[in-house]
């Protein structure tokens, strides 16, 4: 599933491409969290991501513009030159991502890396209930909810950042690595 394709791909990522940084995790939906502060520590990164799950963050919909935010208040006061957000998401957001939020981005030195997941086609998205079993996410009429990729607002925010890029995910880990070291 894409969550578990997202979980793999970070892992590689933070072993292989950012082994020497300090790395984080936001986990977001409806609202955003600090999942794994700041840290150079991989096994403390490891198993903050082995949390990250669909439901970690309660609120249901998408709050793209919120993991903004909740990303650059996880940089704290860090004055360090190179600092970036790499979001993985499908780009449908139920919440505004706004031109000042990415300008304090930009002026705080914080490039924006989108990475798109899913298809434009549609997935379903999937929800687990008090006991963990996992369903699909369905409408007042019980017709099963698709998600569906939003590559525009992605290509939009990684625009309006300093240096931003997009990528799709299904362009692969070498794609991902080769526009960080960009």
């Amino acid at each position: 599933n894409r969550m578990e394709r997202v979980k793999s791909d970070l892992r590689w990522f933070a072993q292989t491409v950012v082994e020497q940084d300090r790395i984080a995790v936001v986990a977001f939906a409806g609202s955003a969290r600090v999942l794994c502060p700041l840290t150079i520590d991989r096994g403390a990164f490891d198993l903050f991501l082995d949390e990250l799950d669909i439901g970690v963050i309660s609120a249901g919909g998408t709050d793209i513009g919120a993991a903004l935010e909740e990303s650059l208040n996880a940089f704290g006061d860090d004055d360090r030159n190179h600092k970036a957000v790499i979001l993985f998401s499908d780009g449908e957001s139920h919440g505004e991502v706004s031109d000042e939020l990415l300008a304090e981005m930009r002026q705080k030195g914080v490039r924006v890396y989108t990475i798109g997941i899913g298809s434009e086609d549609g997935v379903r998205i999937p929800t687990k209930d008090k006991d963990g079993k996992v369903s699909y996410l369905k409408d007042p009429a019980g017709d099963i909810v698709l998600t569906r990729l939003d590559e525009k607002v992605l290509k939009s925010i990684a625009q309006k950042s300093l240096d931003g890029a997009y990528a799709h995910l299904s362009s692969g880990r070498a794609n991902l690595a080769e526009i960080y070291r960009d």
